[in-house]
């Protein structure tokens, strides 16, 4: 049975601004494959939420978090906590970011 999928604010606002620079680089077509992509991702997480790869930080607040690279688009990546309720979405960075500053 799949888990159910809760995006935080965060993370939608994060997906905004991804979709918002592939039109403003003319790449609305790489948008629409970005977002196949991330639902993809997420179908995947629902299924199998534990397959994330545990985030290696010494930070309490950032503690139960997992990654998964979004197919096709590896380098862009979703951070997740998995709870009783459902497994909530909680960014999406590129990874050359400095991820633990913006989590």
């Amino acid at each position: 049975m799949s888990a159910k999928i809760i995006p935080t604010p965060a993370a939608r606002l994060d997906l905004d601004r991804i979709f918002s620079y592939f039109v403003a680089k003319n790449r609305p077509h790489v948008a629409a494959q970005f977002n196949d992509a991330f639902e993809e991702t997420l179908a995947f997480i629902a299924d199998f939420p534990e397959m994330g790869v545990p985030l290696d930080s010494k930070k309490k607040r950032l503690a139960g978090m997992r990654i998964k690279p979004i197919r096709r688009f590896k380098k862009y990546l979703i951070y997740y906590r998995v709870q009783t309720d459902g497994v909530y979405i909680m960014r999406i960075f590129h990874g050359h970011q400095d991820i633990e500053s913006l989590l």
